[in-house]
Formats: structure tokens, C-alpha cells, sequence
């Protein structure tokens, strides 16, 4: 089967609406927090389902890994995917350039894509 763009969209659609909470992980692999795209201030959609990757960007300060628990400093180098907030198996990874937060004031920019393979 060939997908139509009309298609594609639609499954795009279908990962932001489903698989909307992206875990910050660290360098250990454990997920310091994880932020409600849909739901969350601190998230921006900056490419929606109509383009692909769909891509989100997420402010994150010190404080917000302190308030779900975490310490600091701390590296973070992957987001994941999760369809929710208590979810164990996550629905896809982005690697990315590894940022530290070092004090509660730190903040940092982090960007998570949700790229869909073209299938024809």
C-alpha cells in the first residue's frame, strides 16, 4: 500500500496526539522528567503534522528536573517518546548534543523530533 501525503499527515497527527510526553533522559539513561506536549508551557511545537519531522522544543531550567525529583548537576543527552507520563516503554528515541544543568537557574533549550519514515 502507498501512503497519500493526506495519509502520512494523518500519522503524524497521530504521534502528537498519542505519543505526547517526551522524557529528558541523561547520560546514565535514566529520564530525569518528562513534559505533556499538548499540555505543557514550557513545550513549543515549532513543525506540526503537516511537515515531518513534526518537531517539538522544550524549555527546561535546573529547577524543573529538581522538582521531579532529580539532582544537579546533570547531563542530559536523549529524549523518548512515551504515549504517558507513567508509561515504561517508550515509543521511539532522538539523540542529541549533550547539555548540562548545573544550578537551579540553568536553562536550557532541547529539541525532539518525531520523524516518520516515508512509505511508498
Amino acid at each position: 500500500m502507498t501512503f497519500s501525503s493526506e495519509g502520512n499527515r494523518d500519522i503524524r497527527s497521530y504521534m502528537k496526539n498519542n505519543w505526547n510526553w517526551v522524557g529528558l533522559v541523561d547520560s546514565n539513561g535514566t529520564v530525569q522528567k518528562r513534559y505533556d506536549i499538548l499540555n505543557s508551557g514550557s513545550v513549543t511545537i515549532t513543525s506540526d503534522e503537516t511537515s515531518n519531522p513534526l518537531t517539538v522544543e522544550i524549555e527546561v531550567t535546573g529547577e524543573d528536573i529538581q522538582k521531579a525529583g532529580g539532582t544537579l548537576p546533570v547531563s542530559l543527552s536523549e529524549t523518548r517518546t512515551y504515549k504517558s507520563s507513567s508509561s515504561t516503554t517508550s515509543m521511539g528515541s532522538d539523540s542529541m548534543a549533550t547539555v548540562e544543568l548545573a544550578t537551579s537557574g540553568d536553562t536550557v533549550f532541547v529539541t525532539h523530533e518525531y520523524q516518520q519514515p516515508i512509505i511508498e
